[in-house]
Parts: C-alpha cells; structure tokens; sequence
C-alpha cells in the first residue's frame, strides 16, 4: 500500500513499453498514415475530419509533414484552426494501432509493478494514497489496473471492482481518448463512454476526438485539469516524474517553479544527456538540486531499484548522479 501522499507525473515515455508511440514517433505514424490521398486511411480521415473543416482536413497532413514538428499536440496549440482535424488524427493512430490487451504482455511491466505497491485488502484499497497525473491520451495504466484488480478479487463482483477503482484519481491533464466502460461519468469533467481499443467507425472516433484537449497558445485561461493537477502536487509528500520530457513549457503549466516543494522528488531520465539533465535541475524549481534526483532509467528500473512509496529521503545511489 502507498501511505505517503504521492502524484506521480506520466509523460509519453510511461507508454513507450506497452507499445505507444513517443512524441516525435506519433507525428511519424500520422504522417505515413495520411501520406497518400489514395488510400482507405486517408479516404476515412477525410471523411470524418471533412464533417468538421474540409479545408483544414485537406491541408492538414502535408502541412504536418512540413512542419515536422515534436510532438503534434505543441503544433496544433500554434496552429488552432487545425485542431479539430488534427485531434481525429491523432485518435486514429492511438485508439485503433496501440490501445490492445494483448501490448500488456511485456517483461519488466511497470504497471504490475505499480500494482503490486498499490495491492492491499480488498477494504483497504482506497486508502492508497496515490494521485496520478497523465499528458498522456491513451487509457493503458487505468485499463490494466482494472483487469488486473477485478481478477485479483473475483470473490467480488464487477460492480464492487469498479466502485473501489475509480476510487484511484487518475487525471488526464490534456483529455483522453474516452471514458472507458468501467469508469463513472465524473460530472466535473464529463467524458463520452469509448471501449479500449474500439474499431474505426465515424462515432467513436469523434466521441474520442471530443474528449482530446489542445490548448490554444493565446489562451489566457489555466484549465481546470491543471488547476487540480496543481493542487495536487502542492499537496504531496512526494512526487516523481516518470517517462517525462521536462518541457519547460508543461513544467510552467503544472506551476511548479511557484508551488510548495513536496519532501521528496525524483523522475527517469531515460536517454538524456548529462547536460540535459543539469538544465532540467536548473527549471526554477526551488531546491531543486538538493530534493530531486533525475536518473537515467527506465520507468520500470526506477520504481524497481529507487523508490520505496512509504520513506522519504533519497536512495544512497542518489550521489551517484549529482
């Protein structure tokens, strides 16, 4: 069981081992999967997408192949008037290629791995005190908990399992790609209802669509998402990053520069440099330095070799990397 206050952050490499696309891979799929104005994946963006904005749908995928950008959703925040297109593309990469059951399959799987931190009796589950905040669209870790938990208690019926389940605040700061079957409609941040891994069909793409959030650059207004998100990370004893690419653009809209430090933070730095990782520890977060540890593993091997969710205080390997 978790006993401290603990949000842990999720950027696109928390996925990266259950088979999604990173940021810059994601704009490579949806690039070949518009490329030629042939082919039936085409002929289905534009159909849906066309609903929407005919021009937009028709410029988009050579604007995006232009533009090259990492990742897509930055772009779309540039360029608002592709938005409601681009966010159709974006549901037809991740919901029908990646969202499947069978990606859960992997060794060193750190949502088993989360699980078994969070594992307790049945009656205790909702005393974890774990927060999670995504960027991420795709529904994986909340989908595996679910089938994980329901067929750890099958004593329990599925409405029971589902009562304890969404229990576990998991917040999407960017949307996601629907409300999964399991999960109750929460009135403050209403979702239409999308099975994991649905099939392509006009409807449930944009049910899916609908529940992306691109944020307007010129938007003055902070979205409720990171208002709470804030809130929470204000509130924990500790806080990790995990999978996360520290862009100073996300690190402004989750306040952390301006919040109340929590005890203890650390994050992955998988596939950074040395220099990248001393700008990250530089981002205006007050002690930083002294209160974060960034290392250059995997989501798995950090939780594996580094964290223990009920101390605080840093691993003595910590100085290693300072």
């Amino acid at each position: 069981m978790v006993n401290l206050e603990t949000v842990l952050v999720l950027g696109a490499g928390a996925s990266k081992d259950f088979r999604f696309p990173t940021g810059y891979e994601l704009v490579m799929e949806i690039c070949q999967m518009l490329g030629n104005r042939q082919d039936s994946q085409f002929e289905f963006f534009y159909k849906v997408a066309g609903k929407l904005s005919p021009d937009m749908a028709d410029r988009f995928p050579d604007a995006l192949r232009r533009a090259n950008p990492l990742p897509v959703d930055a772009w779309l925040e540039h360029n608002p008037k592709f938005i409601p297109v681009g966010k159709v593309a974006i549901v037809m990469a991740l919901l029908c290629n990646h969202e499947h059951q069978q990606n859960f399959r992997t060794k060193n799987n750190w949502y088993q791995l989360l699980f078994q931190r969070l594992d307790s009796p049945f009656e205790e589950f909702q005393d974890n005190k774990l927060s999670i905040v995504t960027f991420n669209y795709d529904r994986s870790l909340e989908q595996y908990l679910f089938e994980t938990f329901r067929y750890t208690h099958t004593e329990k019926s599925e409405k029971e399992c589902k009562e304890k389940l969404n229990q576990l605040r998991i917040l999407h700061v960017y949307g996601s790609l629907g409300r999964l079957e399991w999960q109750f409609n929460d009135p403050d941040y209403p979702l239409p209802q999308v099975r994991y891994g649905a099939q392509y069909d006009q409807d449930t793409v944009l049910s899916a669509a609908d529940s992306i959030k691109i944020i307007p650059q010129q938007s003055p207004d902070l979205p409720k998402e990171f208002q709470e998100a804030r809130k929470l990370i204000a509130n924990a004893q500790a806080l990790y990053f995990l999978g996360f690419g520290y862009h100073e653009t996300n690190m402004q809209k989750l306040g952390i520069a301006n919040l109340r430090i929590p005890s203890k933070i650390m994050g992955t730095a998988y596939g950074l440099d040395y220099q990248r990782i001393r700008e990250i520890e530089q981002l205006s977060i007050r002690d930083l330095r002294r209160k974060q540890g960034l290392f250059p593993k995997s989501v798995y091997e950090f939780l594996y070799h580094y964290i223990n969710f009920n101390e605080l205080g840093l691993p003595k390997i910590f100085n290693h990397y300072l």
